[in-house]
């Protein structure tokens, strides 16, 4: 269980006289935004995110998540440069952090370019803006904010593509969305309105991730152009053990149909010349060339898939777990054309110009 909370404490800062104000009023100052803050120097920061963190700590929590990043320009205008500031406070929140969770931290509203560049060693910043339940056009703009921060940070982080609700109507857009990521997968639904076939797709029985080896990018031919109004559907892409994933959208702000081609090549660095081909929700096998193109329709904006590229080596090429999205993940280990997998379940193979489908590993 996570934690959230501003590094302001709250939106409108620390209340004066409630208990954490009292003890902390040392470290405390009226902001240039009519805010009680801590001072914008390390010493005051480390004293404010100690208090929070050890409370939280206390309480049960396993990590934070410290929002409210990048107004450092806001509250502390005509103070200390801002590089320094959130140099300061960064250190401040990561020694704290580091000491109460063992780093197990997650940086939100933190894109400013002070943010990226003053942290100390925390991998793991959110990239969009907040998630809005039951809004299909917020969904549009998530999946293009949280792409193209990815394409842009993904060098120096791995991007959060935030919290969701697995009760939402976009729940099952979100869960794919957050399979991709390669980034944290984490939801904030209210307590007895899970929905548990949303999650078992992405995790294991004991609730470890099947995850991606690197942050989701736009496909290449989705980096230009306006999919919500250009007929043409959007594809994200990444890459496990091996295997490439690309994902793609109907984003027509007037839901109409759309089309595109997907190819291996889509995806980034695979390597090998033919590819045994999975869609995940249509469970439909084929074979493809690397630079070998399907084209495809997507009616509307809720019909949306998931294509799984696995090398052809040797004649043979290991699926996965079918029940899976990132189905190449839960391949242990391939010998020859024998395959281990890390947790029972329905799988699937490409053997010497035939697919098997095996119901479960006994």
């Amino acid at each position: 269980v996570g934690m959230w909370y501003p590094s302001t404490g709250y939106w409108a800062g620390l209340t004066p006289g409630s208990k954490i104000y009292t003890t902390l009023n040392e470290h405390l100052a009226l902001s240039t935004s009519n805010r009680w803050l801590a001072k914008p120097e390390y010493e005051h920061f480390k004293a404010f995110f100690d208090a929070f963190n050890s409370y939280l700590k206390e309480s049960g929590a396993d990590f934070v998540k410290i929002d409210n990043q990048s107004n450092g320009r806001q509250h502390y205008k005509n103070t200390r440069p801002v590089g320094l500031i959130a140099k300061e406070m960064h250190k401040a929140i990561e020694e704290s952090t580091d000491a109460y969770f063992d780093n197990k931290l997650i940086n939100c509203m933190g894109c400013m370019s002070e943010n990226v560049w003053n942290r100390p060693h925390s991998p793991i910043s959110r990239c969009s803006g907040d998630f809005m339940p039951e809004d299909a056009e917020w969904f549009t703009q998530h999946i293009l904010q949280c792409s193209f921060m990815s394409f842009l940070q993904s060098s120096l982080i791995w991007c959060d593509w935030d919290m969701w609700w697995t009760d939402d109507g976009q729940a099952k857009k979100n869960s794919l969305l957050r399979a991709l990521s390669g980034g944290p997968i984490y939801v904030s639904d209210k307590i007895g309105r899970s929905k548990k076939e949303l999650l078992t797709p992405l995790c294991f029985n004991d609730g470890k991730i099947l995850r991606c080896d690197r942050p989701a990018l736009p496909a290449r031919d989705s980096l230009v152009g306006n999919p919500e109004d250009n007929g043409k559907m959007f594809k994200i892409q990444n890459i496990c053990k091996g295997a490439g994933l690309v994902a793609v959208f109907n984003l027509d702000k007037g839901n109409r149909p759309v089309d595109g081609f997907i190819s291996p090549d889509d995806v980034e660095g695979i390597e090998g010349e033919e590819f045994a081909v999975y869609e995940y929700f249509s469970h439909k096998f084929y074979t493809l060339s690397k630079s070998e193109k399907v084209e495809i329709q997507l009616d509307n904006k809720d019909d949306f898939r998931l294509y799984v590229f696995v090398p052809i080596i040797n004649g043979f090429a290991a699926i996965g777990r079918t029940d899976k999205y990132i189905s190449s993940y839960a391949v242990k280990g391939v010998d020859g054309d024998k395959i281990e997998l890390i947790e029972d379940g329905p799988y699937a193979y490409y053997k010497d110009g035939e697919f098997f489908e095996i119901s479960s590993e006994k």
